[in-house]
């Protein structure tokens, strides 16, 4: 790959972009959670720390777009700057139609960059999964009880009435949300988890990075956790 192509993961709470892009980094991806970098970002930047514990701690709702964006370029500039060339893995950016755009913006600002400096310029790319409530609530289930055998407290919003409203509060979005990624990104797609694995969603987003078939990946995925288990 002679480029850099940034593919946002988005869906419903616990329907398993971290899993997804876990077996994506198997695959030599660049991976990162939009929860990690929050809590990255809050370190650093005091002032946003304060407006992301309000939303995310205190509210209990969605961090602001703008705050959100400006947390990924933070996170993103530095590693552009670094890396040439491969697949980028952003689990969990896109949850808010200003969030697309702004990324959208501050990377085509970008490319303007590198093509003067004859640098691999970066290609973008949403994909959205979609997943049952029944099947997404069975999921969050399933991660509390990773999370209590390891002796972990499992995260807010799996618990009570939260996983609910947030699959709710998806749901009334996602349209919108697709619809804003189709206007500003060159690659929209839609991956149904109730009919692919998430090992096989993985491939599926591989593949189309690097323009190979699934099921070759697959098989290369399945070897090489072989080898590691």
């Amino acid at each position: 790959m002679n480029h850099r192509h940034a593919l946002s993961i988005v869906g419903p709470n616990g329907c398993g972009k971290g899993t997804t892009c876990s077996y994506l980094g198997q695959l030599g991806a660049h991976v990162m959670a939009m929860s990690d970098i929050l809590g990255e970002y809050s370190k650093k930047k005091p002032e946003a720390g304060k407006i992301i514990h309000e939303y995310k701690v205190e509210k209990k709702v969605n961090v602001p777009d703008p705050v959100v964006a400006d947390a990924m370029i933070w996170k993103l500039g530095p590693l552009f700057r670094q890396v040439h060339s491969g697949l980028f893995g952003l689990d969990g950016y896109g949850r808010g139609p200003e969030q697309i755009k702004l990324l959208a913006e501050w990377i085509s600002q970008r490319n303007e960059h590198y093509q003067r400096i004859d640098r691999p310029t970066i290609k973008t790319g949403y994909v959205f999964f979609t997943l049952s409530l029944d099947e997404t609530l069975r999921r969050v289930e399933k991660r509390i009880e990773e999370f209590r055998k390891l002796g972990k407290t499992p995260r807010t919003e799996d618990l009570g009435e939260h996983p609910v409203r947030r699959y709710e509060e998806y749901q009334a979005l996602e349209q919108r949300l697709i619809e804003t990624a189709r206007s500003v990104v060159g690659h929209v797609s839609i991956i149904d988890l109730g009919t692919l694995t998430t090992l096989e969603a993985a491939a599926h987003i591989y593949a189309m990075a690097y323009e190979v078939e699934p099921d070759e990946i697959s098989l290369r995925l399945r070897s090489r956790l072989a080898e590691v288990a």
